[in-house]
């Protein structure tokens, strides 16, 4: 899921989770860093949480934070912050005051079922710790929701499901002021895993590991293909493909585990449903971050038995090298299926917003990678090595996962 003032980045490494959006800063800097050093585990380890991906779409795991135990939290690339949903979070004895603001304000998109729509969510701020697979910081900065409001969602929306959501992104997307690491970052800086490494290893199945501090190179099916991080931001480049061909080249792409959908920039959305003789549908609403700027949103329909075959092709072409090749992952077709309303007929998980517009500066566009490319893949975040690495599971179920 993102923020559209801070995106929030999550994750860790089990056997099962569920996932979230994207913000409107990804420019990820190195602030003011509120982990006790002295309080994370002094052996240098690597760690594993269960994930598994819920009804409404989104990746979870269970987390212990403060003295609340078994909190189910939503996964999310796309962001920073811990948020625990309104009466979920007990204070341990080693609640601590944020240093800095008492109050927070964040804003998300693509939070209902079908990848769109806002939030608006407020809250108070502290520190407490929080645990999962044997990793442990003591003074996690983190958020309790007081109030909330959606915009441009069916009467159900989807985003705060379970407990609260855990983002996985830098100091530069957090909500809180100043702006704090995620969990994940705070492990990173005080040298709490043995590798500054994130894996998502999310199965068409519903379950998932997720992987922090090494590689699984045991549910790798070949070498991951590696990209540059653009300023570990978890933006790359890359080509897209309709049927293994290319159609769209050196496009920014944000990879979210957060969000459900994959959306484009107007543009390309309406090339490609031209190129798949799709016919879209346009939608309209009110944009809570820029209100003058309304958004469009770009939905269509396919036949559930014969989904697209669309890809993401790395390193893009005018990257490659000479002798390089590309790879190009496409999304599972059990990935498409999530939206059938009948006789043969779906809403496509590929949409088109202009929401992203001027996200990376003026007239670039930006897609947002959500869930449904991360099925069936290994997808790797290096922020020592500043890139993020692509490979295909041994088992793109990940059944064996309990």
């Amino acid at each position: 899921m993102g923020p559209l003032a801070t995106l929030l980045l999550a994750l860790i490494s089990v056997c099962s989770f569920t996932h979230a959006a994207a913000v409107d800063s990804f420019s990820i800097a190195s602030h003011r860093d509120y982990a006790d050093s002295n309080n994370l585990p002094r052996k240098r380890q690597s760690g594993s949480v269960p994930s598994e991906l819920g009804k409404t779409l989104y990746w979870f795991a269970n987390f212990s934070v403060g003295d609340a135990d078994s909190v189910r939290l939503l996964i999310d690339t796309g962001s920073t912050d811990l948020l625990m949903n309104e009466g979920v979070y007990k204070p341990s004895k080693n609640q601590k005051p944020y240093k800095g603001h008492k109050n927070f304000t964040i804003t998300y998109e693509g939070v209902s079922r079908g990848g769109f729509g806002f939030e608006t969510l407020n809250g108070t701020t502290m520190t407490d710790t929080v645990s999962a697979g044997g990793l442990t910081v003591k003074h996690q900065a983190m958020g309790s929701l007081t109030d909330y409001k959606y915009y441009n969602t069916p009467p159900k929306p989807y985003a705060m499901q379970g407990d609260g959501i855990i983002g996985f992104a830098g100091a530069r997307s957090s909500s809180f002021t100043p702006g704090a690491n995620s969990w994940f970052w705070n492990l990173c800086k005080n040298k709490a895993i043995s590798q500054c490494k994130l894996g998502l290893l999310f199965g068409t199945s519903g379950k998932g590991q997720t992987v922090l501090g090494k590689r699984a190179t045991h549910h790798l099916k070949n070498p991951l293909t590696t990209v540059p991080d653009l300023e570990n931001t978890y933006i790359v480049r890359g080509d897209i493909t309709l049927n293994n061909h290319i159609v769209l080249r050196s496009q920014y792409l944000i990879l979210d585990s957060g969000t459900d959908n994959i959306q484009a920039p107007l543009p390309a959305a309406h090339r490609l449903f031209s190129l798949l003789n799709l016919h879209p549908h346009t939608a309209s609403g009110a944009n809570p971050v820029h209100p003058h700027h309304p958004v469009r949103e770009l939905t269509a329909f396919f036949p559930c038995s014969r989904p697209p075959v669309l890809g993401f092709s790395f390193p893009p072409h005018a990257e490659l090298k000479p002798g390089q090749k590309a790879r190009v992952f496409n999304v599972l077709p059990e990935a498409w299926g999530v939206y059938p309303h009948g006789e043969d007929n779906c809403t496509s998980i590929l949409g088109g917003t202009n929401a992203l517009d001027g996200l990376l500066g003026r007239g670039t566009g930006a897609w947002l990678v959500g869930q449904s490319f991360f099925q069936g893949h290994y997808v790797e975040f290096d922020l020592e090595g500043g890139t993020i690495g692509f490979g295909d599971l041994v088992d793109p179920g990940m059944e064996g996962c309990a």
